[in-house]
């Protein structure tokens, strides 16, 4: 694929990246669209799994400042958080061009079922805050969720969604704005790796940046609007599209 495209093609990316950032910022998995399109529209796999970070950067920060403008989020509440995260983005992005995919993706796949299941059959587990796991354990897991994230990004917030409410024990609204701030932080070193050894492609990356901003704008004015009842119902449906996906492809 050519460095350049075409007015009505980058229309198609900006339209593209709302959707996707609407679906990433109110549940998680838009990558499990944007990722096939990338690749079926000719960017090599790598370029693809790259170039899709430009626009998870642009929602998550949109979406993040509309939170914040809100009062109903603060940002250090999860710096504990961010200190795992990084670092474990860093190192999955370090090896994302010198493994194969295939296993996380069996791995997830197989856990987004799981995560289906509690969805439909105990939803008050989502909605409503319980008690935590002990903090060493919510790091190890935030870890491991910051190197899958900075590996593949597929799926990812729904991976943090499960973790900060079944884990860190946050209901499902904080929870998603938490998502929300894990996602934007840990795309930040993957992409910074990325574009170190020029697998971004930027045109591409740029429109669906665009779209996503307005994307995240949406989903974050939802999720504070609707709350945890239309942030559920979207994880069913993403979650079972996703692992479906997730498990196809393997």
């Amino acid at each position: 694929m050519t460095s350049s495209i075409t007015a009505l093609s980058a229309l198609s990316w900006v339209t593209l990246g709302t959707a996707t950032g609407i679906i990433n910022t109110l549940a998680g998995g838009g990558s499990l669209i944007t990722l096939p399109v990338l690749i079926f529209c000719g960017l090599p796999a790598s370029q693809a799994n790259a170039t899709n970070r430009i626009g998870i950067g642009a929602q998550s920060l949109i979406a993040i400042l509309t939170f914040v403008r809100s009062g109903r989020f603060q940002p250090t509440q999860v710096f504990p958080r961010l200190l795992v995260v990084l670092p474990g983005s860093f190192i999955g992005a370090s090896l994302a061009s010198n493994l194969a995919p295939e296993g996380l993706q069996l791995i997830i796949g197989v856990v987004l079922l799981v995560l289906m299941v509690l969805l439909v059959l105990r939803p008050q587990r989502w909605l409503k805050a319980h008690a935590a796991a002990p903090l060493w354990v919510q790091l190890l897991m935030f870890f491991g969720v910051g190197f899958y994230g900075g590996f593949l990004q597929a799926g990812v917030g729904l991976i943090l969604l499960m973790t900060s409410t079944l884990v860190a024990g946050e209901d499902l609204v904080t929870a998603n704005m938490t998502k929300t701030l894990l996602v934007g932080s840990l795309t930040g070193p993957a992409l910074a790796v990325f574009i170190y050894e020029g697998l971004v492609h930027v045109p591409i990356g740029m429109c669906l940046a665009v779209g996503s901003m307005l994307g995240g704008y949406i989903g974050a004015r939802l999720t504070l609007s609707h709350g945890a009842p239309v942030i559920r119902v979207l994880l069913i449906i993403v979650v079972t599209i996703s692992a479906t996906r997730l498990l196809e492809l393997w």
